[in-house]
């Protein structure tokens, strides 16, 4: 993981903050997040994504952190998009910008495990 920023113009409005007063948001980069060929389909991106959260959630409580973004590899867009990211409104290159509103994303989450814990 590495310090990334994300300009404004490159979330869609539904995330962020309304009214931002700053050019950039701040954001962690994941970086070469990769499984094996022997390995695949067997959730282990998986489980180092959620590993990445838990460390994105403690780092952030120390450093700026609004999104966490990822250059990924075209045959891997949809697995980012299918646990939450989105494409950022960037130009394309050979990877394409991804992002998360991981402030929206911990709420959510929060908010759905109280409401599991409520129905016991």
């Amino acid at each position: 993981m590495e310090n990334d920023t994300l300009t404004v113009e490159a979330v869609e409005a539904c995330d962020g903050e309304p009214e931002y007063e700053y050019g950039k948001y701040p954001a962690i980069k994941i970086a070469r997040l990769a499984t094996h060929g022997d390995y695949e389909r067997r959730d282990i991106a998986t489980n180092m994504l959620l590993k990445i959260f838990i460390m994105v959630k403690r780092i952030s409580k120390h450093s700026g952190c609004r999104m966490i973004t990822v250059d990924s590899y075209p045959d891997a867009v949809g697995f980012y998009q299918r646990k939450g990211f989105k494409r950022a409104q960037l130009k394309e290159k050979d990877t394409i910008p991804l992002y998360m509103d991981f402030h929206k994303f911990v709420t959510e989450e929060e908010n759905r495990l109280i409401a599991t814990l409520d129905d016991f």
